[in-house]
């Protein structure tokens, strides 16, 4: 519940920095780094969240700093020129 709060605030556009000021970057980071407690609900509300953050600069170099990395999502059509 706590992450999709986190996710829900990031969303609000006064609430980025609040966020950032608090530390939330780390701790979402430490929730997708963290494969063995994990479930797919708080590492998909954790990473609507850091999503929402990365939309600013300096946020996006926090993430990264965190050992995240930003890749940018790719339709299915991309894949039906590959062959296995």
């Amino acid at each position: 519940a706590a992450g999709g709060i986190l996710a829900n605030l990031a969303l609000t556009a006064s609430n980025p920095n609040n966020m950032i000021e608090a530390g939330v970057i780390p701790k979402l980071a430490m929730l997708l780094k963290n494969e063995a407690e994990g479930s797919k609900v708080i590492r998909n509300e954790a990473t609507n969240a850091l999503l929402e953050l990365a939309k600013d600069e300096y946020s996006k170099i926090l993430i990264m700093e965190e050992g995240l990395l930003l890749v940018p999502l790719v339709g299915a059509a991309s894949y039906k020129s590959f062959k296995p």
